[in-house]
């Protein structure tokens, strides 16, 4: 979702109207009013009021784009009205528009500290002053130089990052003045004990975004990035008309030496500028960082072309390039948003929507918005009331299924409801009204139950934004050292009040010590309370969470000279509590959940002990030289590549002398060396230890006498065992247990001892409600083989078991056995109805195919579509419906029958945005079984090129055995990535002699190192390590080509699991280099922050990939390190280290 910066003279004006609110519900138009005004009142240390302070609301974006963190859609002042006192009537429209629950509040004064938090608006708007207080002004000396140690003068500062709030960069921020000759300059704004990021700007260095890192002699300093004046290019689809906005409309573009991605908003290093694209086709020069190359705008709806997300997100640049924006023909979107209940149109409201082009949609006064959407993505779109006005009920994003008609698509009126009418009211034990009291409700949204928290007004008394009227609540409320006893339960209704009173509890203190490495104190740490956020809790057993400050940074935590830090009292500590710690100079440091409820209920303090922080890695300069290994005359043009688990992905190439210099972190690193004409080399750098010269050998000279590939048999992992070791700490759960709890510990007994697993799961499986329980578990094991699959049959149901007859018709031995299994399945299809029924058979017939039932299983297709006119009414009638399930499964399978009908149906019944993947699937069926050459297919069916999704992902595993047919696909494939998958594929599965695969191999390893857009990224599916074991059984030189490609060529990822890429890799390589693999993820174990970062959700612990690479490597290593992570670091939650456990043990079978 994209959002653009007000900066202009008018960003004020457009903010405050924006943030006025009319009271639009019957009966709380009093109510309405007293939430209209905003009061702040600041005073000093002493309670005496400061006359001269300047006060912001800066508004916050609700999910920034990547690389667009330092943007706010505007700005708010309020006004002094007396001493000390500051406020400001909200008044109701303006098109200028909020797109979060929250808004970032900034005071400043002379000679005082600057003060940021983040404001819920229903604190806001309560009516109740925000009381702040200015501590005095904290003074450090920051020096800027650039990347080569360089004094750099006339830059200047403002803060980015403060502790855990991101501040965007607004019109007034607080800046330092201009850097000296020395490139010092003073920091007198904030505290830099949790200053972690600024903005820099510069005439010679344009606008950064960049980390305060502490020397050893404690000094702060600001290294700047290295910057070029990048010009750019923009195409479109269609010409735009010459007075079009498009032409005035600024474009952020965003650059990084990191990969740019949505979970390191508060720690991503980059540069910006902006822009606008002129009509001769060119964007005038901004001042960028080589590196990965975002670009976003705001174009108004009237502008109707758009960019591709993922093309927008992956581009690459270096200082000799330009940056192309491509424009295309969108989709435009009209749609209305009314009151459910009355039909009213609702103006003003929010409508969001993912783009890297456009604005989010904002409703007229007749509630109508229209949005834009790429050709082929699919179009959703969710309305929002920030304030909960009014409510769209489940939280989910809403997917049409009309297909657009010449480029439009007209949507029915969306609904939404009124917020209950309901009051609350907070009072003290004597039932006086407590105003500003903070009130947490609980409700369930349809399927999930979500919290809202809720601020009371000078009389008590609150609303239930964001609750619908008649929903069941639970509420608790606090205020300083007082809070209600027990969770209060109320059914909402407007004639009702509930009434909340709060009373005196005991304040547990949060305290501990920090130190470093060697174990000295560490002074002015920035210590963050957490406090896990649920989401999803009837999906996740209210175990995922996302990690939320506690005190909303009302209260700032910093360490002693003792290195000590104590936190206010909490009365609300029955939660779990987590810190985050950073420091300039030292890498942000985490713990795991702690119980806060047990010092609670003992009346004594939470004391989290000694905590070690890290230094920041040391950037060193790197020289790599490049030898002929018997002449040792230096080579040039050697492809150079390193990376690691700290060291940012680098690629080089040798200059005349052989040589290339890497600026990396001082941490362990793995170099790949390629020349033409040689065996690659991959090295392990070591801290601090130097490289000496890399020497290659000939090709020609014959084999290696050390090869980089392993044979498999050395590097095999006995997973029955290191399971067996995992689980010897845990007790078996109990039936009451968590689903996640009990599945992790059976996944894990079933790998190591199934005889157990399948003694205990069937006595399980006896109690009330448990079999559908244990059906589950055992469809989700890894790892089965033909026998154990065969035991379990009896515990699961007809459509696991369907499932099952599949897979062991695929491991019989036998062709009697394999119809057995097959004829198994028929029944069970035949068994369900409609959709699931048909998909069932889809997937029978494609494995018919794969076993050479061709006419078996043509019969069954045909016989299938007969008994379910459904389909033929569908065809007859021309018009969408939303049919997913057999889309997906049963049509692409039953072209092989009617290859017409079956393209015709996908496109009414399939996703919009799947329709070209299904359809090249559904030509790939019927290329192979049908006994149609794909030109032919192609032609008939009016398809150009085929969509490298279908030609390599979906539910069906369609193999390929005739390489000249499979070449003929792959030729039309319309993307080279897609195609090299494709041909990989084709290699293994296709009846050609090794020769031939190799070449069709080789042919797909050229294509991925040289993509059409110049951009070495490949994205998650294409791991070129996986390859490389069965590479090397058709050509060993290749094999080791295919080694040095999987580090020279990047894969990125969005996922949240740390080290994604790195860990990734090294699990690929385990089977052919475990050294290597080992030199990958070694550091990522020197502390285990990682893991308790920002989520604790239970993909992060099972699916913990350094872990699994570990396990991977060496066994014992990795065992040690799960005893160490479980003993010392997690406590109490065997959920969370089963997950651990299960996660790696079933790594090792996948």
């Amino acid at each position: 979702m994209n959002r653009v910066p007000i900066e202009q003279a008018g960003a004020s004006w457009a903010l405050a109207m924006f943030l006025l609110w009319q009271g639009w519900l019957s009966g709380a138009d009093a109510y309405a009013v007293d939430r209209d005004l905003v009061q702040v009142r600041v005073v000093d240390r002493n309670g005496q009021p400061i006359d001269n302070a300047t006060v912001r609301i800066v508004g916050l974006m609700s999910t920034p784009d990547i690389g667009t963190w330092h943007q706010t859609p505007g700005q708010l002042t309020i006004p002094s009205v007396s001493s000390g006192q500051y406020e400001i009537a909200i008044q109701r429209r303006h098109q200028a528009f909020l797109h979060h629950d929250r808004v970032l509040l900034e005071v400043t004064a002379p000679t005082r500290e600057l003060y940021f938090r983040e404001v819920f608006q229903t604190r806001l708007r309560c009516g109740v002053p925000l009381d702040v207080t200015l501590n005095p002004q904290a003074t450090d000396t920051i020096r800027v130089v650039d990347d080569q140690g360089n004094s750099v003068a006339g830059a200047r500062l403002a803060p980015a990052v403060w502790g855990t709030t991101v501040i965007p960069k607004y019109h007034g921020i607080p800046e330092s003045a201009s850097t000296d000759a020395e490139g010092k300059t003073q920091a007198t704004w904030i505290d830099p004990a949790r200053l972690s990021m600024v903005y820099l700007w510069s005439d010679s260095l344009g606008n950064q975004r960049l980390p305060v890192t502490r020397g050893d002699d404690g000094r702060l300093s600001v290294v700047a990035l290295k910057t070029y004046n990048t010009a750019g290019r923009w195409t479109a689809e269609s010409e735009p008309e010459p007075d079009s906005p498009f032409f005035s409309t600024a474009i952020t573009v965003a650059s990084s030496p990191q990969k740019f991605s949505f979970s390191q908003g508060a720690t991503q290093v980059y540069t910006w500028g902006t822009t606008v694209q002129r009509p001769d086709g060119t964007l005038p020069p901004v001042q960028l960082t080589p590196g990965n190359l975002v670009y976003t705008s705001q174009m108004p709806s009237s502008v109707p072309l758009t960019t591709q997300h993922q093309r927008a997100a992956g581009a690459t640049i270096d200082e000799h390039q330009l940056y192309q924006i491509e424009w295309f023909d969108g989709i435009r979107l009209r749609g209305q948003i009314v009151d459910e209940h009355s039909g009213d149109p609702l103006p003003d409201l929010t409508v969001l929507h993912f783009s890297m082009s456009h604005s989010n949609g904002i409703t007229d006064d007749d509630g109508v918005f229209q949005i834009w959407f790429a050709r082929g993505s699919r179009i959703s779109y969710f309305p929002q009331d920030v304030l909960g006005r009014h409510i769209k009920a489940g939280g989910f994003y809403l997917y049409p299924q009309q297909l657009p008609v010449d480029g439009n698509l007209q949507l029915d009126p969306t609904p939404m409801q009124r917020m209950s009418a309901a009051i609350g009211k907070v009072v003290d034990p004597q039932g006086l009204p407590i105003a500003a009291a903070q009130v947490e409700c609980q409700f369930k949204d349809e399927r999930f139950t979500r919290t809202q928290t809720l601020y009371s007004n000078a009389k008590g008394e609150f609303r239930f934004n964001h609750v619908l009227e008649n929903a069941t609540v639970q509420l608790t409320a606090q205020h300083e050292t007082m809070m209600t006893e027990q969770p209060v339960s109320a059914l909402l209704s407007e004639t009702d009040e509930v009434l909340l009173k709060v009373v005196p509890r005991h304040g547990v203190v949060i305290r501990g010590r920090v130190v470093d490495a060697d174990g000295k104190a560490i002074e002015r740490v920035s210590v963050t309370t957490r406090t896990p956020q649920v989401i999803q809790q009837e999906l996740y057993n209210g175990r995922d969470t996302v990690a939320v400050e506690l005190f909303g940074g009302k209260s700032s935590i910093a360490t002693d000279q003792q290195g000590v830090f104590e936190s206010r009292p909490i009365v609300d500590w029955n939660r779990d509590i987590s810190l985050e710690l950073n420091a300039p100079g030292y890498r942000m440091a985490a713990t795991y959940w702690r119980d806060a409820s047990i010092a609670g209920n003992n009346k004594t303090d939470l004391d989290f002990g000694t905590i070690t922080m890290h230094p920041q890695w040391k950037t060193i300069d790197q020289p790599i030289q490049v030898i002929d290994a018997d002449s040792k005359h230096p080579l040039a043009g050697a492809r150079i590549a390193c990376r690691g688990a700290y060291v940012e992905h680098q690629r080089h190439h040798s200059d005349s002398d052989g040589r290339a210099t890497f600026r990396i972190a001082d941490s362990t690193a793995v170099f790949a060396v390629h020349h033409d004409g040689y065996h690659p080399a991959v090295i392990v750098r070591q801290v601090g230890r130097p490289i000496g010269p890399i020497g290659l050998h000939r090709l020609d000279a014959g084999p290696l006498s050390t090869p980089p590939i392993q044979p498999k048999s050395q590097t095999q992992v006995d997973a029955t065992t290191l399971a067996g070791r995992m689980l010897q700490r845990f007790t078996k759960p109990e039936p009451s247990d968590t689903y996640h709890r009990l599945a992790s510990y059976y996944h894990t007994l079933a790998i190591a001892d199934f005889d157990s697993a399948h003694s205990e799961l069937s006595e399980l499986a006896k109690l009330p409600n448990m079999k559908s329980t244990i059906g589950m578990m055992i469809a989700q094991m890894k790892g089965l083989d033909a026998d154990q699959k065969k035991r379990v049959l009896p515990l699961l149901d007809d459509k696991i078991v369907f499932h099952f007859s599949l897979s062991l018709a695929d491991e019989a031995t036998e062709s009697e056995e394999r119809l057995e299994w097959l004829g198994e399945a028929l029944v069970l299809a035949r068994q369900q109805a409609g959709d699931d029924g048909l998909a069932s058979i889809g997937q029978l017939a494609a494995k018919l195919f794969e076993h050479d039932e061709v006419e078996m299983a043509k019969d069954l297709l045909s016989d299938a579509y007969a008994d379910h006119p459904k389909l033929a009414e569908i065809l007859a009638s021309g018009e969408r419906q939303k049919v997913a399930g057999v889309a997906r499964v049963f049509l692409p399978v039953y072209a092989t029958v009617d290859p017409e009908k079956a393209s015709e149906l996908i496109a009414l019944t399939a996703y919009a945005d799947e329709i070209d993947r299904l359809q090249t699937l559904a030509v790939r069926f019927a290329a192979e079984y049908g006994d149609q050459s794909p030109e032919t297919l192609c032609k008939r069916l009016g398809i150009d090129r085929l969509s490298s999704r279908g030609m390599t992902a979906g539910h069906l595993n369609l193999k390929h055995r005739d390489a000249k047919r499979g070449l003929a696909l792959a030729e039309r494939c319309d993307d080279e990535l897609g195609k090299a998958d494709f041909l990989f594929e084709l290699a293994k599965t296709s009846d050609a002699d090794v020769q031939t695969k190799s070449e069709l191999a080789r042919q797909a390893l050229q294509i991925m190192e040289s993509p059409d857009e110049g951009a070495m990224i490949l994205q998650p599916r294409h791991w070129l390590a996986e390859r490389i074991e069965q590479v090397a059984l058709w050509d060993p030189d290749l094999a080791e080509e295919y080694l040095f490609a999987s580090i020279w060529i990047e894969n990125q990822s969005s996922r949240i699991t740390p080290f994604f890429p790195t860990a990734t890799l090294a699990i690929h390589l385990a089977p052919v280099n475990p050294g290597i693999a080992k030199a990958l993820v070694e550091p990522c174990f020197d502390d285990w922050s990682w893991l308790f970062g920002q989520r604790d959700q239970s993909v992060m612990f099972s699916h913990a990939l350094p872990l699994h690479a570990a396990a991977a490597i060496d066994p014992d290593w990795a065992h040690a390190l799960v005893n160490d992570l479980l003993h010392n670091h997690i406590e109490g939650n065997e959920s969370r280290k089963l997950l651990i456990v299960s996660g790696i043990a079933a790594s090792l079978i996948d």
